[in-house]
């Protein structure tokens, strides 16, 4: 039986997933951070001051990571989400369709959330102004992400991709992330309870 070829370019689908696989660290490595200094909220105020920064960087870089893919669609974006399908119109509504339906968001609901994580990399992460915008929630981030991996490879059946699916690793992923922040975390208070 002949197999056409996937509908898409996985060059750039390839990218895109290094992108996403970034995002996510990104963000369990911020939710775990958290959750260890909300944890014991004294002690963790009297850390040096490195951990607040870290915290904080992993929600920027989380964010940038985030709008490469799902950012602004200009010409100049190689590694927009769009451009897995070549721009085509119909595919493009079926993605959003899916995120309407799986995330229970309207499109109202999508262009909001993503205006907003857009506006915090444009008026934040990526530029400076005096009234920064809030912190968009990164948990609607990290489902479109997933969303969008397990879409994409329902769109290429009956061909696959060789890297697993990103939810798959998701649970290994804060596994890690609690191995290596917690001793760390640990270490530090221990540090700062001597001196």
């Amino acid at each position: 039986m002949n197999v056409p070829p996937p509908r898409i370019n996985p060059e750039i689908f390839r990218v895109q997933l290094g992108l996403l696989d970034e995002f996510l660290h990104h963000f369990v490595y911020r939710r775990v951070l958290e959750g260890q200094l909300e944890a014991n909220v004294e002690e963790s105020a009297n850390l040096p001051a490195f951990w607040s920064w870290t915290s904080n960087s992993h929600i920027k870089c989380a964010v940038n990571a985030w709008c490469m893919v799902f950012g602004g669609d200009n010409e100049n974006n190689r590694t927009h989400w769009k451009e897995v399908f070549s721009n085509d119109e119909t595919t493009i509504r079926r993605f959003r369709d899916s995120i309407t339906q799986d995330l229970g968001m309207d499109i109202l609901e999508w262009g909001e959330y993503h205006a907003s994580v857009k506006s915090f990399r444009d008026n934040y992460t990526a530029h400076r102004h005096d009234q920064p915008p809030a912190v968009p929630l990164l948990d609607t981030a990290k489902d479109i992400v997933l969303l969008y991996d397990e879409w994409v490879r329902e769109e290429i059946k009956p061909h696959s991709m060789e890297f697993p699916l990103l939810r798959d690793d998701l649970g290994s992923l804060y596994q890690a992330a609690e191995n290596e922040i917690s001793p760390a975390i640990e270490q530090a208070k221990l540090r700062f309870r001597r001196e």
